[in-house]
């Protein structure tokens, strides 16, 4: 799959603030990208430099090998969905979607037959007549990305465009918006904060910070194999435990962690990463698993969430999360001794100091 969006180097500096530094990235084509991070961390800034609407201090976009270094966003081969939409409140619905079509010379019955088609696309035949107001939020968003894709663009630029649905339309329009982006063949570019919507969307992610890419990869990559300590604690819940590996495999720390021997972590300081699901929880005294290291310690709270349960053991200094799927059991109580299980496979090293 060919290189379709290039950035080199990308610098951007608001007086003494360097919102963004050193970026390089490459996105393919007909590839759905998610810029994650919290807020403040640049994304936003970097998808409006490479929408034109921001012009870099240092750096080149290219757009299918061209250099876009002073073009403005009207001349450049993408369209952006704003996170509040931006439609016109004195138009109808097909003539916002029509705008696009028309200010490139489309004559008006030729651009209002593509616009119904869009509208089509995104599930709003019949609505053609209304005005924005008219409309639910999710409906103005679909407007928005019928406006958006009319003209056929070869990157779909979206900024936080989910972020004011309520939680259960919005992942309702996350499975619509990846099965739109597939059936168009569009490049996606999606800025959220939100991880978990990030990874139910995205073929890669970006997480960024402070103006910086700390790790681009797959969802499960990046979930199981954090390059820093950072995307680890930003990517659901974790566990992060500061050891030391000896020369040997041997590791110090509170918990006495062993080392798989599939793990290559080299001998220094290091955290360990271990997901809340990767412990298991019983009782003292049942038959303990074959294969897996074991930890004593004792609950400190335990918190329902539907499906599974939150557990917080104390395990020496150490403050435990375990996650166990089903209901609560009775013997689940704060002050109760519990033995946590973990196969040492399913730990997870990032070297150096936290």
């Amino acid at each position: 799959m060919s290189c379709l969006l290039e950035l080199q180097g990308i610098t951007k500096r608001f007086g003494d603030f360097e919102a963004l530094r050193d970026i390089s990235l490459e996105i393919r084509q007909g590839e759905f990208v998610a810029l994650l991070g919290p807020s403040g961390c640049g994304k936003t800034t970097l998808l409006r430099l490479v929408a034109g609407f921001l012009s870099s201090d240092a750096g080149t976009v290219r757009i299918d090998g061209q250099d876009m270094t002073g073009r403005p966003p009207y001349r450049r081969p993408l369209n952006t969905v704003f996170q509040n939409y931006a439609l016109f409140p004195h138009l109808s619905v097909v003539e916002n979607v029509a705008y696009g079509p028309r200010r490139k010379g489309t004559p008006k019955r030729k651009a209002f037959l593509e616009a119904e088609d869009t509208l089509s696309l995104v599930g709003l035949e019949g609505f053609s007549a209304r005005l924005p107001r008219e409309l639910s939020g999710g409906q103005q968003q679909r407007v928005a990305l019928a406006r958006a894709i009319v003209n056929k663009p070869k990157i779909l630029l979206l900024d936080e465009p989910l972020s004011a649905l309520d939680l259960k339309l919005r992942k309702r329009m996350q499975l619509e918006l990846k099965q739109l982006q597939e059936r168009l063949g569009i490049t996606f570019v999606f800025v959220t904060h939100d991880q978990e919507e990030a990874m139910s969307m995205a073929d890669r992610i970006v997480v960024m910070n402070a103006g910086r890419i700390e790790q681009v990869g797959l969802g499960d990559e990046i979930y199981e194999r954090p390059a820093t300590r950072f995307v680890a604690d930003f990517i659901g819940d974790v566990n992060l435990i500061d050891c030391v590996i000896e020369e040997g495999g041997n590791v110090r720390s509170d918990l006495n962690i062993p080392i798989s021997r599939s793990e290559s972590a080299s001998p220094g300081s290091a955290t360990a990463v271990i997901r809340p699901e990767h412990f298991k929880l019983q009782r003292p005294g049942d038959p303990a698993e074959p294969g897996l290291a074991q930890f004593q310690g004792t609950i400190a709270d335990v918190a329902s969430v539907g499906s599974h349960s939150l557990v917080h053991v104390l395990v020496g200094s150490s403050r435990i999360l375990a996650r166990r799927m089903g209901g609560r059991e009775t013997w689940m109580a704060s002050g109760q001794e519990v033995v946590l299980m973990l196969d040492p496979a399913k730990i997870h090293f990032i070297p150096g100091k936290s």
